[in-house]
């Protein structure tokens, strides 16, 4: 997964992408730096192997400690800087979403509403939605508290019954997601899945002139 997206700027709430690149450059920046400190641990037993004389003293070596403290924190500040950037343009909100879809989330079922009215519904509906476009969903729950989970998109939110939740996703390649309820909430919580349809934008406008009779 290419790193260059999340530092010049990811599409607009394309979570899977932005994340994936978030852990490259976590896993890569943890590898370095343990395998150079797994060095310097092997260099210095080395170097002091069969040394007869007394180990030197803290202030022997100031400037290598200084330089390895000002290394580590530069690399955390940058993971920081990062991480804030992904999740900022997780939570940011478009102006113009290029779609809004309802959900009502409830035991133990779905409903996705449409702007045309058209409503998807059931303990295993099918969620469609154009790919690359923007789409907001307003999250909601009936009765207890749900959440909303695509694995593929990396992204996760809670639907409570007292309050709306509203996210944008973006799904960057067409094809089939899984979605689910990942917060216990009864007896048939497990069955609580949907499908996610993802097809290009001129399938979905043929979808939705369809209405109830695709």
């Amino acid at each position: 997964m290419p790193i260059c997206p999340l530092i010049l700027g990811a599409a607009a709430h394309d979570t899977a992408a932005s994340f994936d690149d978030l852990f490259t450059i976590y896993l890569v920046a943890t590898t370095g730096v343990g395998g150079l400190l797994a060095l310097a641990i092997v260099a210095a037993c080395l170097r002091r192997r069969g040394a007869s004389v007394a180990p030197a003293g803290k202030d022997d070596a100031p400037r290598l400690e200084l330089a390895y403290v000002v290394v580590l924190a530069a690399v955390a500040a940058v993971l920081l800087a990062l991480t804030f950037r992904a999740e900022n343009g997780e939570d940011a909100l478009a102006h113009s979403p290029d779609l809004r879809v309802t959900v009502t989330a409830s035991q133990w079922r779905w409903r996705f509403t449409y702007p045309s009215g058209r409503v998807v519904q059931g303990p295993a509906p099918v969620l469609t939605v154009p790919a690359g476009q923007v789409v907001e969903f307003v999250l909601r729950s009936r009765d207890v508290v749900h959440s909303m989970w695509i694995p593929d998109q990396r992204f996760k939110r809670y639907a409570y019954p007292d309050r709306t939740n509203r996210f944008d996703l973006t799904f960057g390649r067409l094809g089939t997601e899984i979605g689910l309820c990942a917060q216990f909430c009864g007896i048939d919580h497990d069955q609580m899945r949907f499908t996610v349809h993802v097809v290009s934008p001129d399938d979905f406008a043929r979808w939705m002139a369809a209405g109830d009779a695709a």
